[in-house]
């Protein structure tokens, strides 16, 4: 069984991170298949990723993007199941607003990846009343 989503981080992130897997696992009732990672360079090739994960999530700094494009020669294959959130990361120092922002560009994405429409809508009633 495939997870929902595999998340890589750079480790000065770390708080970031696993607030917003909490906030992700709350949104989706914690039936959200996450999993967090930091060292995305010991994967060898998007292609075994993309069999166990249905979307990735990068959260790392814009210069270190072109390291994943250089590792992953094929990322455009998967373009639509990328996301970096390099330039949220500049403006986290603003605060809950932009955190929210981030998750929901996140359950936006997610919701693209196949989430039954009835069971999104209930998950973001459910979002809605939290916040």
């Amino acid at each position: 069984m495939s997870k929902d989503l595999l998340l890589f981080y750079k480790l000065k992130y770390s708080d970031f991170v696993f607030k917003l897997k909490n906030e992700l696992e709350d949104n989706f009732n914690k039936t959200l298949n996450l999993e967090v990672y930091y060292d995305y360079l010991s994967i060898d090739t998007l292609d075994d990723l993309f069999k166990g994960y249905k979307f990735i999530l990068f959260i790392i700094d814009e210069e270190e993007q072109d390291k994943v494009y250089e590792k992953f020669n094929n990322y455009k294959n998967y373009s639509e199941r990328i996301l970096f959130l390099d330039n949220d990361l500049k403006k986290l120092q603003e605060g809950e607003k932009n955190f929210n922002n981030i998750c929901q560009s996140i359950d936006m994405k997610l919701k693209e990846l196949e989430i039954p429409q009835n069971e999104y809508e209930y998950l973001i009633d459910q979002y809605k009343k939290n916040h």
